[in-house]
């Protein structure tokens, strides 16, 4: 049985509260950083006197994120000891030689749907294999009106805008934190600016990282990261136009490939 047909229980609880987990942080801690935000933001609201429109929706958000997080801490503890006892499991378990066993993804599924109705056979759409291509292929420009243009290789993507792949502000006339964020890694910066980083900054990698993938329709992580310098891209970024941008982390020089930003992709 290859490693493609197992999970590990974190994946799978992934899957079950509908998570994109970062590989480099535990489940947990995302699922909670996500809650953090959302109580932050709430109360933020509070005193900043928002409407009661307002108000009600970030409220919702927060409960919304609570939940989930004490929906993900749950179902590990009961996949924990669904496990403890193979023999009266419809679990398949595969022992691997250090850490948690990993599963057999039909079984824990069926698992998920009988137990829970909890499906998390859906995959999402991944870039055809006989492309072969990389997040290392990609080049971005971005530009002052806010549009991106995208070559992954030889081949230009469609023209985007912000607000396509949600990195505009509410009002639509100004990036938000995640375009800022994005903006600041063509100027050699990484993120964050200390480390670790903490729960609002794992948010934001999360929220970028779904940003590009929908922007190049790849579904791997677009970031390398390690815990000294953050997060790095993987691709190439340039901005155009002299674009200036507020963002509010501090720039570190890394190492970024040239290419061609004198005009837009033909």
């Amino acid at each position: 049985m290859g490693k493609q047909d197992t999970i590990s229980i974190e994946e799978a609880v992934a899957r079950m509260v509908n998570v994109d987990c970062d590989s480099h942080f535990p489940l947990l801690e995302m699922t909670d950083a996500f809650r953090e935000e959302a109580e932050v933001e709430y109360e933020n609201a509070i005193m900043d006197e928002v409407s009661m429109d307002m108000l009600e929706r970030l409220r919702l958000r927060m409960e919304i994120a609570r939940a989930r997080h004490d929906l993900a801490k749950n179902l590990l503890e009961e996949l924990r000891h669904e496990i403890k006892k193979p023999e009266d499991s419809e679990i398949e378990i595969v022992p691997v030689s250090d850490g948690e066993p990993r599963l057999e993804f039909v079984s824990v599924s069926f698992w998920a749907t009988m137990n829970y109705g909890i499906d998390i056979s859906k995959k999402a759409a991944r870039t055809k294999k006989k492309d072969k291509a990389r997040w290392e292929d990609v080049k971005i420009k971005i530009y002052e009106d806010h549009q991106i243009d995208c070559r992954v290789g030889d081949k230009k993507l469609d023209t985007v805008s912000f607000s396509d792949v949600g990195l505009m502000g509410v009002r639509k006339d100004r990036p938000n934190k995640y375009g800022n964020i994005l903006a600041s890694f063509a100027v050699g910066g990484l993120y964050p600016h200390t480390t670790p980083p903490r729960g609002n900054e794992r948010v934001a990698m999360t929220n970028i990282r779904k940003s590009l993938q929908k922007l190049t329709g790849f579904n791997d992580d677009p970031f390398s990261y390690d815990a000294v310098h953050g997060w790095k891209p993987r691709f190439q970024i340039r901005l155009i136009d002299h674009m200036k941008y507020s963002a509010d982390i501090s720039a570190r020089k890394v190492t970024v490939e040239s290419f061609d930003d004198t005009k837009r992709y033909p």
